[in-house]
């Protein structure tokens, strides 16, 4: 097996931001309290077109959702590969004999539609929702985070997958959750 590689993602800190479900949030809320509270106040004229204007952001971030892909939240640093025995992050390699457990998550994938119900945030995923877990047998755990470009992306890291498991690094159940049954040799 090659050197495969993906691209380390660290993600940011920050909790709280503006997201266009957020946007669409107040805009009606701000048109409720026109309506509502400002009805005396605020001419018919002024209402209608704040309501017209109102309808047209809701239904630009409706479309704009289906084309549009999730911010990212972070940034990419370094590179990870891996080899038939080791995981190499940014130039330092781990081989698998040194180390005491691995385990894998893979959550989506460039490009891949994420359904909301109910949302107007973007459907595509920047597929940065992959990581590996693995402690060294110093007990210093590590939690990778990185980019798939493919659907079956994944894939191309069962060699390195089988090899842990004949390791005894991952068990047999997490690695048929992972790759299948049909992918174990």
């Amino acid at each position: 097996m090659e050197k495969i590689s993906f691209d380390i993602y660290i993600p940011d800190k920050k909790r709280f931001r503006f997201t266009p479900n957020t946007i669409v949030l107040i805009i009606w809320l701000s048109l409720i309290t026109i309506f509502g509270i400002g009805g005396k106040y605020i001419p018919s004229e002024t209402r209608a077109y704040a309501s017209i204007i109102g309808c047209f952001i809701t239904i630009f971030y409706i479309i704009r959702s289906l084309i549009a892909y999730a911010p990212l939240r972070g940034q990419f640093k370094g590179k990870i590969e891996f080899t038939n025995d080791a995981i190499i992050i940014n130039n330092k390699p781990y081989y698998i004999e040194g180390i005491k457990k691995i385990d894998f998550y893979f959550g989506d994938y460039y490009g891949e539609i994420r359904s909301g119900y109910r949302s107007v945030n973007p459907k595509l995923s920047q597929g940065v929702n992959n990581s590996i877990e693995f402690a060294t047998l110093d007990d210093v755990l590590y939690n990778i985070q990185f980019k798939i470009r493919s659907p079956k992306g994944y894939f191309v890291l069962s060699p390195f997958i089988n090899n842990a498991l004949k390791a005894q690094k991952i068990s047999r159940f997490r690695v048929i959750d992972l790759i299948g049954e049909e992918n174990i040799y």
